[in-house]
């Protein structure tokens, strides 16, 4: 885009606009196309409306040729001036803003590692899906200490109950949390996916479920858990996940039913035909190899 001015310049002015320039031309070569787009059609509009504000701004000053400007007037507030230069800097300020916003999120993505490469699910079944269960902390507290953490251990229970597809289990919190899953007998569950600041503890399912922990403290089998953690950054998280599995996250269930969390409902459950596996045992994930 072009950068046009309506009247002669004094140096100042063509100072400013040559770095005006050169500041949105940065911004269109680095953005992607959707906000190349965006930001055009904004500088278009920005041009017009500066002409337009101007030109009022002019005939004000035209106006009030002669007549002595009251102290704490609008006009004396704003303080007279260059209205061209004025809107310019605003306009400059904001770009920059911009460009500054962009250099943030270039860095922040290049310290990242590449995670894809080192955190993944391989053979996920074509017609698994995915449901999380997100938590601050467990509900029960519970008299065990769990490597590399200091807080309160809880626990949660989590129920699966969908009979018609294998499950992708993804089960969040940030305290400390021992995660029991049991399963309906017809459900099955085809991979658990743990993100925690906290350590995490998972008991129930039998040792050979492909298990990844995304957590500060403790296991690690990925970096950088705020990638995938829920709450004000679900749509990344999602994102994340499935890029990580192949699958796309269906839902997010943050309410207990009866102390237990149903993955996706507890409609027709019966308690005591649940399947809990025995082959997981507390004592991997404490310090010591002991329960307390």
């Amino acid at each position: 885009m072009t950068l046009l001015v309506a009247a002669p310049l004094s140096a100042a002015e063509s100072y400013q606009e040559k770095k005006l320039k050169g500041v949105y031309e940065d911004l269109l070569a680095r953005l992607p196309d959707a906000a190349r787009v965006s930001l055009e059609a904004s500088q278009s509009a920005w041009f017009i409306y500066r002409q337009k504000a101007c030109d009022v701004d002019n005939l004000i000053k035209d106006a009030q040729k002669g007549q002595k400007r009251k102290k704490g007037s609008f006009y004396a507030r704003i303080g007279g001036g260059n209205c061209t230069s004025r809107l310019t800097e605003e306009r400059l300020r904001y770009l920059q803003m911009l460009q500054y916003n962009l250099d943030s999120l270039e860095k922040a993505k290049d310290s990242v590692p590449d995670w894809k490469a080192t955190c993944r699910l391989q053979n996920m079944p074509p017609d698994a899906v995915m449901y999380g269960v997100s938590t601050y902390k467990g509900l029960t507290p519970v008299d065990a200490k769990l490597a590399g953490s200091s807080h309160k251990v809880t626990t949660v229970d989590v129920v699966v109950n969908e009979p018609r597809h294998p499950v992708i289990l993804v089960l969040n919190a940030y305290d400390p949390v021992i995660w029991k899953v049991s399963r309906t007998p017809k459900s099955r569950i085809a991979a658990i996916i743990i993100v925690g600041y906290e350590s995490q503890a998972l008991l129930g399912v039998p040792a050979a479920t492909p298990q990844l922990f995304i957590c500060m403290r403790g296991r690690q089998d990925c970096p950088d858990p705020s990638m995938f953690r829920f709450g004000n950054n679900l749509l990344r998280a999602a994102e994340r996940l499935r890029a990580l599995t192949g699958v796309e996250l269906r839902q997010v269930i943050k309410k207990p039913r009866e102390q237990k969390f149903f993955v996706p409902n507890g409609d027709n459950v019966d308690t005591a035909s649940l399947v809990f596996s025995d082959e997981l045992k507390l004592s991997l994930y404490t310090d010591t190899g002991k329960v307390k």
